[in-house]
């Protein structure tokens, strides 16, 4: 039932952005004609990077001075980006959006400095730079957290249409995404803390489901 809906979600807004195409191609174009590729290829890489880092770091600061918050934190970070990611490469595989540059190769070009395959719809970066930023704000709601949080991930956002390799309405799906299943793994998590939280054992047995969905992020 909570895949069905999640389709339809997909399903939906997808027929949103279809039904304002022009709109939706005519944004992605003059955000694509700004001469920022440099800047939006270090974004998008660092992007990568800071969804491996932030959750893992969480993780090994909290078994190495043995603080169950902080671990239950990195847990909760880490299913967040990786449970939206794994629903995203689901649904570009079931829409099949092709990507601006191949679907207007004459208006839009892959400034991604690299071969780019897959599909467009949702952005996966786009959708891993909200579930971190809504993660961290959720378990760390603190200005000097939120600013640069929401920061980055809107600066991801701009990056991938800047590059040519996503619509708007791609990294609006991608955001929305994101910041949903950050939420749901913020409650899951404290749901977990605090039925278990205490109990060494059962958060060693929560530990990996978490590792190996940082680890594992189809972008």
């Amino acid at each position: 039932m909570f895949k069905r809906s999640i389709l339809f979600f997909l399903l939906g807004l997808f027929s949103m952005s279809i039904c304002s195409q022009n709109f939706d191609f005519r944004i992605t174009k003059t955000i694509s004609g700004l001469e920022t590729y440099s800047f939006s290829r270090v974004v998008s890489k660092g992007d990568e990077f800071l969804c491996l880092a932030i959750p893992a770091g969480l993780i090994g600061y909290g078994l190495i001075v043995s603080d169950n918050n902080t671990l239950y934190k990195g847990i909760s970070t880490g299913l967040a980006i990786g449970t939206s990611a794994a629903i995203v490469y689901g649904g570009k595989n079931i829409i099949k959006r092709q990507r601006p540059f191949v679907s207007y190769p004459d208006n839009i070009f892959n400034h991604a400095g690299k071969k780019t395959g897959g599909y467009s719809f949702p952005s996966g970066h786009t959708s891993t730079a909200f579930a971190l930023a809504t993660a961290l704000t959720l378990s760390y709601p603190k200005w000097y957290v939120v600013a640069p949080s929401y920061l980055l991930a809107t600066s991801v956002t701009y990056s991938r249409i800047n590059l040519g390799v996503h619509y708007l309405s791609d990294v609006f799906a991608g955001a929305a995404l994101g910041a949903g299943f950050a939420y749901l793994a913020h409650i899951s998590a404290n749901y977990l803390q605090k039925r278990y939280g205490k109990t060494e054992t059962t958060t060693m047995s929560v530990l990996p489901v978490g590792c190996c969905l940082v680890a594992v992020i189809p972008f």
